[in-house]
């Protein structure tokens, strides 16, 4: 899968293309941000994990998130993925466990891929992300319909602690900082530009 991204100036800018729906078949959805929660492998043989989802373009109603890539590993492995996820993704946020871990991105050069296009941003989760009300959001967003990743639970599987760990981050940093969408200018009218109003 690969996602274009539209930066009109003095409007909201989106993320676009074909995206699987449940049944497999390819849907057009424009997404406003590309969320990636990474949790980083800490010792030798354990295994980091790299979760990327879209937030669907719409300025009112509740948040909606759809999976769109999931991989894990060794660190060479989440390092190799992360940066085929920002060419073809153009994930443009990154929300890693800690803030110590937002400096190890800082060294992969294959995350500055159009970053002066397409915006790169790297976060800290909440600290309470990976306690039990970052699992419950998750929970509470899958069953009323508004988080769609069946399609990648069986590749979570692979470990379902870190994976749920980088969805947790993901989830509660897009719960916690809601998109500011970019309201549309008003179009005066001639009266409106001559000073005619009220006449």
């Amino acid at each position: 899968m690969i996602l274009g991204y539209k930066a009109i100036p003095g409007e909201t800018p989106y993320f676009f293309g074909k995206v699987p729906g449940p049944d497999g078949t390819p849907h057009d959805r424009r997404f406003v941000r590309i969320l990636c929660g990474l949790i980083l492998p800490q010792l030798k043989e354990q295994f980091g994990a790299v979760i990327v989802l879209g937030e669907l373009f719409r300025s009112t109603g509740p948040i909606d998130l759809t999976g769109l890539a999931i991989s894990m590993g060794s660190w060479l492995e989440i390092e190799t993925a992360l940066e085929q996820f920002r060419r073809d993704l153009k994930m443009s946020h990154i929300i890693v466990e800690g803030e110590e871990n937002r400096e190890v991105l800082r060294r992969i050069p294959g995350l500055r891929y159009a970053a002066g296009e397409v915006p790169f941003l790297t976060y800290a989760a909440p600290k309470h992300a990976l306690a039990e009300i970052g699992r419950q959001k998750v929970n509470t967003l899958i069953t009323e319909g508004r988080l769609h990743i069946e399609h990648l639970t069986s590749s979570m599987d692979r470990d379902p602690e870190q994976s749920a760990k980088a969805l947790q981050c993901a989830v509660m940093y897009a719960l916690e900082n809601k998109t500011f969408y970019r309201q549309p200018r008003r179009q005066q009218g001639l009266a409106g530009l001559i000073g005619l109003d009220g006449l």
